[in-house]
């Protein structure tokens, strides 16, 4: 994994840079528009899976999870999933 602790990194899904990450975190993307090249199946590896987390800000619970803004069940669920993504992406 390939780690850019300078600045971020911003890809469209056009770009196959995209395949050299295991994760991809998106943050308010706003409107996510997806055209025909993006939408192909061209991943090298066949590996390529997208979750999309639906009116929710899972970082957001994440960064807040100490300040007693989310219950806690809320926040633990949070991490949970990004744990469960980061395993996921790690193992296939």
């Amino acid at each position: 994994m390939r780690v850019n602790d300078e600045s971020t990194n911003v890809l469209t899904l056009e770009d196959d840079r995209i395949f050299d990450n295991p994760v991809l975190y998106v943050s308010e993307p706003g409107y996510w528009r997806i055209s025909d090249k993006g939408a192909v199946n061209d991943d090298p590896n066949g590996r390529m899976l997208a979750l999309a987390n639906h009116n929710c800000d899972i970082a957001e619970y994440w960064e807040w999870s100490a300040d007693e803004r989310f219950p806690v069940d809320v926040t633990s669920g949070a991490y949970e999933l990004g744990v469960n993504y980061i395993i996921y992406a790690m193992t296939h």
